[in-house]
């Protein structure tokens, strides 16, 4: 068969609408924060995902890289099996790798690939969506509070790593004489409000070609508040980070007003 002549796969409506989200956001933290509105509609339209046990475990454990195998694994299974379903014709179709990729994301973000259910009675595991997300939806329609914006901790931690690599820049390249006459700077204020100045769209991140760079904008974008909206754990995850990275004990009075 000449591969060439292979027609495109038409992906599942959710991984066309994930698709657009990913790629007209080159921000790896925006990438990965969702609101009420895109986690309903999401989870809307996922299924529990069933794979073979042996496969599921033999990449798992046995593979080199074996997360990055097991997300290409469970995309390329996700995509088949939810055609499958609605009776499309896989015969002289393919999925583009570039597809495949962009699903390993959509899994990472959706589902608890790494706790499977087993299913004593056949060779299967399911691999099921995240009930911290169903956790999400149930309290956001409990409390009625449709402005809280769903994001895992290792998103946050890694704004503030990034963020914190670019004020310990900022900070190291600043005149010691400027910082004793304001006698108002010090790292943890720094970086929390240079998390305030990202959040209003002054500071850019953008990831490209795996690199991250960081730009500074004269023009605020009015970005919604998603971090800073809950200070006292954005203030205990930036002590977190600072002070494994420094070595050293700042605590929550370092934080200045």
């Amino acid at each position: 068969m000449n591969s060439n002549k292979l027609n495109i796969i038409k992906l599942p409506e959710e991984l066309i609408e994930f698709k657009k989200l990913y790629l007209n956001n080159r921000d790896p933290i925006r990438r990965k924060v969702l609101s009420f509105a895109e986690v309903s509609y999401f989870m809307n339209k996922i299924i529990p995902l069933p794979i073979n046990s042996n496969t599921y475990y033999k990449v798992r454990y046995e593979s080199y890289d074996n997360d990055k195998y097991l997300l290409l694994l469970l995309a390329y299974n996700y995509i088949i099996y939810k055609l499958l379903l609605k009776r499309v014709n896989l015969y002289e179709l393919k999925i583009p790798f570039e597809d495949i990729t962009l699903t390993t994301n959509f899994i990472d973000i959706f589902f608890q690939y790494k706790t499977p259910i087993i299913d004593k009675k056949t060779n299967i595991v399911w691999i099921l969506p995240k009930q911290k997300i169903k956790k999400y939806i149930y309290e956001s329609i409990y409390f009625n509070n449709f402005n809280n914006y769903y994001y895992e901790e290792e998103t946050l931690l890694k704004l503030i790593y990034i963020i914190a690599g670019f004020v310990k820049y900022e900070y190291q390249n600043l005149n010691t004489e400027i910082i004793d006459e304001i006698n108002l700077l010090n790292y943890p204020t720094l970086v929390f409000a240079n998390i305030k100045l990202y959040e209003k769209g002054i500071i850019k991140i953008f990831e490209e070609n795996n690199r991250i760079s960081i730009i500074l904008s004269l023009n605020s974008s009015n970005q919604n508040i998603i971090f800073t909206k809950n200070e006292s754990l954005l203030k205990k995850k930036i002590l977190q980070v600072i002070n494994k990275i420094d070595g050293i004990d700042y605590n929550i009075d370092d934080f200045l007003d």
